[in-house]
């Protein structure tokens, strides 16, 4: 698939993931590996270039009735999110990496191709803006989760008994 361009220089990588990684061929779930094929595949693009780490952004899976719908393409409807946190894992673990957010862009999650590429493509030229250029003013990503604290639950609820006397 890349053989052909592996000659020419490169600054960095953008990949638009595909949803085979996650339906398809995945009745024995191994959609599960999906860092360790994410590490491979960016791993050996790095090799092929021997550029070093060069960046590589990768687009998170769209939003799509995978599980719901007349066709079920993943095994449950858990998949699609437990694939978002693979992805997510990814991003963190691999050098040099980095995942633009897609799931607020689908207009229609009957569509497995959402129309809205401009927003993707502007999101990613944002994160390589961000990390790659060090633009400091470039806001390239939203909030992430660090940590939650769960505290006492205390339930609290009131009630007035009625009797049959009252």
């Amino acid at each position: 698939m890349i053989a052909p361009i592996a000659g020419f220089a490169i600054r960095g990588a953008l990949w638009y993931q595909g949803e085979s990684n996650l339906m398809g061929t995945n009745t024995d779930n191994d959609y599960l590996e999906y860092v360790d094929k994410m590490t491979a595949l960016v791993g050996g693009w790095r090799q092929i270039w021997g550029e070093g780490d060069f960046p590589f952004y990768f687009v998170q899976i769209a939003p799509f009735k995978y599980y719901g719908g007349k066709i079920h393409r993943a095994n449950s409807p858990e998949m699609l999110a437990e694939f978002w946190t693979l992805q997510s894992q990814s991003a963190q673990r691999i050098k040099n990496t980095g995942m633009t957010v897609t799931t607020d862009l689908a207009d229609n999650l009957d569509d497995i191709h959402p129309r809205d590429k401009q927003d993707v493509g502007h999101r990613l030229a944002l994160l390589a803006l961000n990390k790659t250029y060090d633009e400091k003013n470039v806001v390239s990503s939203g909030p992430t989760f660090r940590k939650i604290k769960i505290e006492a639950i205390k339930p609290c609820f009131n009630s007035t008994m009625r009797t049959a006397d009252s």
